[in-house]
């Protein structure tokens, strides 16, 4: 069981709150069942970093890989351009790039190149996304990495 550093934030824009040593296995587990809300809640910063600002100078090294993977999108406006809200405040977004794989396609990807990783849903996956009627697959990938990485690397 090999534990990593990683950050917990309140929010996308808040400091650091806390620092754990976790290993690859239970952090996958806290994705087996999500909490759903607004999307700018609590997070994870897969990093050694201290309690405090978040800034990449603070950053001692990596301790998981995470990609967001989703298509480009721009928000939906009203007729006086403002952008359109959910039901939980969060902009509504317009696809305008080409669709990434489904879930199932890139798990079969990742499965057959045999990497260790884990992959979630995130947050826009099935909700406000237009066009409706068309799939829009949303998540990140959590790579396992052999050793942490420094920032120069």
């Amino acid at each position: 069981m090999n534990e990593r550093s990683i950050a917990l934030v309140n929010d996308c824009r808040s400091p650091v709150s806390a620092v754990h040593q976790v290993a690859f296995d239970k952090l996958a587990g806290w994705f087996a069942d999500p909490k759903i809300g607004a999307k700018d809640g609590p997070g994870w910063v897969p990093a050694e970093i201290g309690i405090g600002p978040r800034t990449a100078e603070r950053v001692k090294s990596i301790s998981y890989l995470a990609l967001d993977v989703e298509a480009d999108a721009e928000p939906v406006k009203d007729d006086n351009g403002e952008p359109l809200r959910d039901p939980h405040g969060d902009i509504i977004k317009r696809v305008i790039g080409p669709e990434p794989p489904s879930v199932d396609d890139m798990l079969a990807e990742l499965t057959l190149h045999g990497w260790r990783c884990s992959l979630h849903t995130s947050y826009s996956h099935g909700g406000a996304i237009l066009p409706e009627g068309i799939a829009h697959p949303r998540y990140r990938l959590i790579f396992d990495l052999a050793r942490c990485w420094r920032p120069l690397n």
